[in-house]
């Protein structure tokens, strides 16, 4: 990697260990915190989708692991959905403050 902003030889700073986060293959995750979330492009997810060298037209609405992982979400609550930099978009389940009222619903999200 050699574009500008490219790191070499640094430790995965918010990134999870290589693994099965949904979608069909492995990823590595983002962790809260990472420097990679909502650091991507402001004027959208774009990447070679068909593998032939050129940037694709068309934003990509969803990340390496498919339908159900959509991008950009606002992984750093500043108002303003913004894609994250790499192949997987950070998913959080709880927002900060949603433990602090009742808990009789916690149950609807277990399966």
């Amino acid at each position: 990697f050699t574009a500008e902003g490219d790191q070499q030889n640094v430790d995965p700073v918010g990134l999870r260990p290589l693994g099965n986060y949904g979608g069909p293959t492995n990823t590595c995750a983002l962790e809260l915190g990472s420097p990679a979330i909502d650091a991507g492009d402001p004027d959208g997810c774009y990447g070679d989708v068909d593998g032939d060298g050129v940037l694709d037209t068309v934003p990509m609405d969803r990340d390496q692991r498919g339908s159900g992982f959509w991008r950009p979400t606002d992984g750093d609550w500043d108002g303003i959905a913004r894609c994250d930099t790499g192949a997987v978009e950070f998913q959080l389940l709880f927002a900060d403050g949603f433990e602090s009222g009742g808990t009789t619903l916690w149950s609807a999200t277990t399966p």
